[in-house]
């Protein structure tokens, strides 16, 4: 829609998440930046927790994963995750 009606530039767009359609919006101008959260750590780090916990190794003080922003200062770092299969947020 950005892109059609020739808004690039004129709007500030700020999208959630970091689909493959999203970092190409980014790329080409289209959105401004996206936020994202961590999958990949929100998966592992509950499971670390448990392990530790059940093998009374160390109780994790913070499950914080926080939060990636992707703009077009970074953007080329994450499209070379993607296309190399490397988990994003």
């Amino acid at each position: 829609y950005i892109l059609r009606n020739n808004l690039a530039g004129k709007i500030i767009h700020v999208g959630h998440d970091l689909m493959p359609e999203t970092l190409q919006n980014i790329k080409k101008g289209a959105t401004n930046a996206s936020l994202s959260q961590d999958p990949y750590n929100q998966g592992y780090l509950p499971v670390k927790a448990i392990f530790e916990y059940l093998t009374k190794v160390v109780v994790l003080e913070s499950g914080d994963t926080g939060v990636l922003r992707v703009d077009e200062k970074n953007i080329d770092e994450y499209i070379q995750k993607l296309e190399k299969g490397e988990p994003i947020g």
